[in-house]
């Protein structure tokens, strides 16, 4: 990709960072989130809080919200 353009070459990151999440059957930010954290608590925590800001942005009440998704809120 060293030809391309630097927008181009966003582009081409960013897509194979997102082919990457799908193969390991996550989300983009999933996937972000496990490259970030440092344990295993962490991660989990980062998620929930990702989650409870959908939920906010959704509008929707948090139990409503972790029924809906299947999430456990511990």
């Amino acid at each position: 990709i060293r030809e391309l353009d630097a927008r181009e070459q966003a582009q081409q990151i960013e897509w194979a960072f997102e082919d990457a999440a799908d193969e390991q059957g996550l989300q983009p930010w999933e996937l972000a989130l496990q490259l970030i954290a440092e344990s295993p608590e962490q991660l989990q925590a980062m998620r929930l809080e990702t989650h409870r800001e959908v939920a906010e942005a959704l509008g929707m009440e948090w139990e409503e919200y972790c029924q809906f998704n299947e999430i456990d809120p511990e």
